[in-house]
């Protein structure tokens, strides 16, 4: 069965805050920017998101 898309972004998100490719100083692109780069629309990012974010990783 093939991973969710929310999931997937979420798995790299995680991966690229982890590697400190985003800076714990700085705030994130925004939802549109991601869901342009990752070609899914901006309510899989938000959903991938709140994940991250009940995972304490994001606020």
């Amino acid at each position: 069965m093939a991973k969710a898309k929310y999931l997937e972004v979420a798995d790299e998100l995680r991966k690229r805050i982890e590697q400190g490719i985003y800076s714990k100083q700085e705030p994130l692109p925004d939802q549109e920017t991601f869901a342009h780069e990752f070609n899914v629309s901006r309510l899989t990012v938000k959903k991938a998101f709140d994940g991250l974010e009940r995972q304490g990783l994001v606020y």
